[in-house]
């Protein structure tokens, strides 16, 4: 079993917004996770299946980049967004694991 690339950052949630350290992403070649920790919804974990990803595209905010990850479901938080601090370093893991950054 390989190790996950994991990163410490922020997350969007719907409409919660979690700054660093309060985010988690853990990729791996089957899934990616995003747990987040807020102070409304506690602490959340998103695990997405490779195949439930529509798209994961570059997001920019005010300060940072991040990847906006849109899922085929209904149930998973729009938009759902990983802050960084290491956008390529990002970017080449998850095309590691065969991920598309579009």
């Amino acid at each position: 079993m390989e190790n996950p690339y994991t990163e410490v950052g922020g997350s969007l949630v719907g409409y919660m917004n979690s700054t660093f350290p309060f985010a988690t992403l853990s990729v791996t070649q089957d899934r990616i996770s995003i747990t987040t920790v807020t102070i409304f919804l506690g602490k959340k974990e998103f695990s997405i299946p490779k195949d439930q990803i529509r798209a994961i595209t570059k997001y920019r905010g005010f300060f940072s980049s991040g990847i906006h990850i849109s899922v085929y479901d209904d149930v998973t938080p729009e938009p759902l967004v990983f802050w960084t601090f290491n956008f390529s370093n990002l970017r080449q893991n998850l095309e590691a694991r065969g991920y598309t950054l579009s």
